[in-house]
């Protein structure tokens, strides 16, 4: 029988029988829903309402519901309106740090003192404090639309919540010097252009590897698209954030490395009887890249360049930094990040800025104009 679809045949009492699969929320299997309608049109009708009663969760039985039974059903309903990314994202949080502690508990006797016992044994086991608080937030999430459904009460997660995730900021990042080491060493790089625009814009891998040509329209550099890695597999998907979609500003060195990157590619697939390719960064045969395959090829050259470990995403909280300190307005590089707000950024890069600020600290008399007459 095709799952989640239902079925209706005609059975030998005479009756249309109706049959719908449904995850069982105490076992977290899938079983079936049977009803009998006495016409054809009758059981449609009630095949619908079976359909939509298993989608709200209204077939499930509360007293039985356990909590990994209803996190299936909860993303099952999330699905259509999450980015594939994410809903894999939401699967392997929940399937590490949330059902083997807690799936095997009754939906409806779930309490906050299982919540807290919870959040002890994840940090003992050293998950880190972000993660535990991500992993609560989906919990909660899910609990609140049971809440919503009446399968529970009220939503225990509200009462025990974990300590709140400190704000970290970036790790010990390279030097300018060592940035500019790693650039010289990339030079040799096919890929030069992308590491020169990766310290250039901040932009992300996926962002990166998602350019076209057709989003390059001089002097901007439109972010529209990102491939990011989906159960190991290469997706086309929109940028993280509804504010990663934005035009960056190439200053005149970016654009004239672009427009070199461009000729010699063009070249290169003319040589091997290729047609153009409408891929800013792409293989030998015109294809782009596999996300990860970029993420090797950071840390042979970081390797090869003798620096300190880094990861490709540093490259990013990198551009920042050169450009704060170059003195570069805060809310430019919010907006060239795509962050949700200049505050953020200044969060997450504040500890970058202690030095400058005593550096450019001034006395008050240098600040003020000078008094009329004390100079005459």
């Amino acid at each position: 029988m095709p799952k989640g679809g239902g079925t209706i045949v005609k059975h030998k009492s005479g009756l249309w029988m109706v049959q719908v699969s449904v995850p069982d929320p105490a076992t977290g299997k899938r079983r079936r829903i049977t009803r009998y309608a006495k016409t054809r049109k009758e059981a449609e009708v009630l095949r619908a309402k079976l359909l939509l009663e298993v989608h709200q969760g209204a077939a499930l039985k509360p007293s039985r519901a356990t909590v990994k039974g209803w996190l299936e059903v909860w993303l099952r309903q999330k699905a259509p309106s999450l980015k594939p990314k994410t809903l894999a994202d939401y699967e392997g949080t929940l399937a590490r740090h949330v059902l083997p502690h807690l799936g095997h508990l009754r939906l409806r006797e779930l309490r906050p003192a299982h919540l807290r016992a919870w959040h002890t044994t994840l940090r003992e086991a050293g998950v880190g404090q972000r993660t535990v608080s991500l992993a609560h937030t989906l919990l909660q999430a899910a609990l609140e639309e049971a809440e919503l459904q009446e399968l529970i009460p009220s939503n225990p997660a509200r009462k025990a919540r974990p300590e709140a995730a400190k704000t970290s900021s970036p790790r010990t990042l390279w030097t300018p010097n060592e940035a500019r080491r790693f650039l010289e060493v990339a030079r040799q790089d096919p890929l030069y252009v992308l590491w020169y625009l990766a310290l250039a814009t901040g932009m992300r891998r996926g962002e990166l590897l998602g350019l076209r040509w057709e989003d390059y329209e001089p002097p901007y550099l439109h972010v529209r698209r990102a491939w990011v890695t989906v159960r190991g597999k290469p997706t086309l998907s929109t940028p993280k954030t509804a504010r990663g979609l934005r035009s960056i500003f190439l200053t005149p060195d970016v654009r004239e490395r672009l427009e070199e990157h461009r000729m010699a590619q063009q070249e290169a697939l003319a040589a091997l009887g290729l047609r153009p390719t409408p891929w800013i960064f792409a293989n030998e045969a015109g294809e782009p890249f596999h996300p990860d395959t970029l993420t090797h090829r950071f840390r042979s050259l970081v390797r090869a360049a003798g620096l300190p470990p880094a990861r490709l995403h540093d490259l990013r909280h990198l551009s920042a930094s050169l450009r704060l300190r170059a003195g570069v307005l805060p809310e430019v590089i919010s907006a060239e990040l795509g962050h949700h707000s200049v505050a953020f950024t200044l969060s997450t890069y504040r500890a970058l800025l202690r030095g400058e600020r005593e550096e450019q600290a001034r006395p008050l008399e240098d600040l003020l104009p000078p008094q009329p007459g004390l100079n005459a």
